[in-house]
């Protein structure tokens, strides 16, 4: 067996590599949620309601 086979099947190895999964899982289910986000917000904007407004922007102060 040679030695890139062994790195390969060792123990932290495959620890690593789920944990790189489960990274790239959560980042592109963030970016996805944010994407929905902005587009509920800018749907919100377009409406140019007063009130629509005050609870845009209070949940954007919230959020950041």
């Amino acid at each position: 067996m040679s030695s890139m086979e062994a790195l390969l099947k060792d123990e932290s190895t495959r620890n690593i590599r789920r944990l790189l999964k489960v990274v790239i899982l959560i980042t592109i289910a963030g970016a996805a949620v944010s994407s929905r986000l902005f587009s509920v917000i800018r749907k919100l904007l377009s409406d140019k309601s007063p009130f629509v407004l005050k609870i845009v922007f209070f949940l954007l102060a919230w959020m950041g």
